[in-house]
C-alpha cells in the first residue's frame, strides 16, 4: 500500500491564513498544527515513510520540504511541473510511484487540508484503509471511494448514492449527485443511501492504466511514458488534458466502489464557515451588545466586540480580515486584490 497525499491547492477562501505562497495546507488554520502535518500522523504507524508520498506543486518544494524535515524527512515529495488540475496530476503521480514500487500495488489518494479528530475517529480511518488495500488487491474493484455518513445536510458536498450497508463493506457507487439544494440533501440522509464523497480514492497503476486506455488513449501514452521513465517529463505531461479526475475518469468508469469510513468528525477546511467552528477566543477578548464573535489572532494585543455579533476577525502577518462565516461570497476577490506574490 502506497499512501498519496494530494498538496497543491491554492486554498484562495482563507485569505490571509491561506496565500499563493503558502496555501491552507501548509499552515495551522484551525490550531497550531499545518493540516499537512495532520494528515501525515493520521496513517498508520505500521506504513513506512517510504511509502508515504505528498504531491505538489514544483513552486511548494522548499515549503513541503521545510515543514516535514523534523518527523517526516524521509517521506517522498512528488512535484508536478504546472497547473494542469487534478487528472493530470493523478495521473501522472501515479505513473510515478508504480515506477518505484510495481504497477498492481495498492495506491490510496488523501486529501491534505482535511479534520478528523483522532481521538474520536482515528482507529475507524485506519482500519478503513487497510479494508480498501486488500479489497484492490483481490480486484473487487477497479476504484475504490473511501467515504463516510453525512453528519448533516450539507448542499457543499458531493454525495455518492449506494445501497444501504453494515460497516466496514464495500458496495457498488449506483450515482454520483454534486452539491444538492437543501431540500435533497435532507432527502438524501433520509433515505440512508447516500455517503459525503470525500475525494479519497484507491486503485493500482496497472488498472487504471487500461481504463484511461478505453477514455483517453493520449493521456495513456503520456503516462506510460512518465512509468518507463519514472520521473514527470513536463513535455509528457502537457499531453494530459486539463480537468479533474472525477470528471475525466470517476463518472465514466462503471463498477466503482465505494465504503463506508465510519468517522463523525470529518471537515473539509475550505473555507471560514468550518474554522469557525474550531477557533478558541484568545484570553484578551470581550464582546459587548454581541454574542458569537470569535477572534484567531497572531499578537498579544486585546480585541473588543461591540454591538456586532457572529463574525470572525483572522489576523497575521499577511493582513486582516473580518467575515461573517455565513456569507462568504466575496472573499476570492479580496485574496485576488491583496495576494498577488
Amino acid at each position: 500500500m502506497q499512501i498519496i497525499i494530494n498538496a497543491g491547492g491554492s486554498g484562495t477562501r482563507l485569505w490571509p491564513l491561506s496565500t499563493k505562497s503558502k496555501p491552507k495546507q501548509f499552515n495551522s488554520i484551525i490550531d497550531n498544527e499545518e493540516l499537512l502535518i495532520k494528515t501525515l500522523k493520521r496513517i498508520p504507524f505500521s506504513i513506512n515513510h517510504s511509502q508515504l508520498w505528498i504531491t505538489t506543486n514544483v513552486t511548494y518544494n522548499t515549503v513541503v520540504k521545510e515543514l516535514i524535515k523534523s518527523d517526516f524527512e524521509n517521506v517522498n515529495v512528488l512535484l508536478e511541473p504546472s497547473r494542469r488540475d487534478t487528472y493530470a496530476a493523478v495521473l501522472a503521480h501515479s505513473a510515478v510511484v508504480a515506477s518505484k514500487t510495481t504497477r498492481n500495488e495498492t495506491l490510496i489518494y488523501l486529501s491534505s487540508d482535511h479534520y478528523i479528530n483522532p481521538l474520536i475517529d482515528l482507529n475507524n480511518f485506519q482500519h478503513t484503509l487497510d479494508i480498501v488495500d486488500n479489497a484492490i488487491k483481490m480486484n473487487h474493484f477497479p476504484i475504490i471511494l473511501p467515504a463516510t455518513k453525512p453528519a448533516y445536510p450539507a448542499t457543499g458536498y458531493g454525495y455518492i448514492k449506494t445501497k444501504s450497508q453494515k460497516d466496514f463493506t464495500i458496495n457498488p457507487v449506483l450515482e454520483f449527485k454534486e452539491k444538492p439544494n437543501l431540500s435533497q440533501a435532507e432527502q438524501f440522509i433520509r433515505s440512508g443511501e447516500y455517503l459525503w464523497n470525500l475525494g479519497y480514492f484507491a486503485f493500482n497503476f496497472e488498472t487504471l492504466s487500461e481504463l484511461i486506455k478505453e477514455l483517453d488513449p493520449q493521456s495513456y501514452i503520456a503516462i506510460e511514458n512518465i512509468y518507463k521513465k519514472g520521473f514527470i517529463d513536463e513535455s509528457d505531461y502537457n499531453l494530459i488534458p486539463k480537468n479533474s479526475f472525477d470528471f475525466a475518469v470517476l463518472e465514466k468508469t462503471s463498477n466503482l466502489g465505494t465504503i463506508d469510513m465510519n468517522i463523525s468528525t470529518w471537515d473539509d477546511i475550505g473555507n471560514y464557515q468550518s474554522v469557525y467552528n474550531y477557533i478558541k477566543n484568545p484570553t484578551q477578548f470581550i464582546e459587548i451588545g454581541g454574542e458569537g464573535n470569535k477572534a484567531k489572532l497572531t499578537t498579544s494585543k486585546p480585541i473588543a466586540f461591540v454591538g456586532v455579533s457572529n463574525l470572525l476577525v483572522v489576523e497575521n502577518e499577511n493582513g486582516i480580515i473580518i467575515v461573517d462565516p455565513n456569507n462568504l461570497d466575496g472573499i476570492k476577490s479580496v485574496s485576488e486584490m491583496f495576494d498577488k506574490e
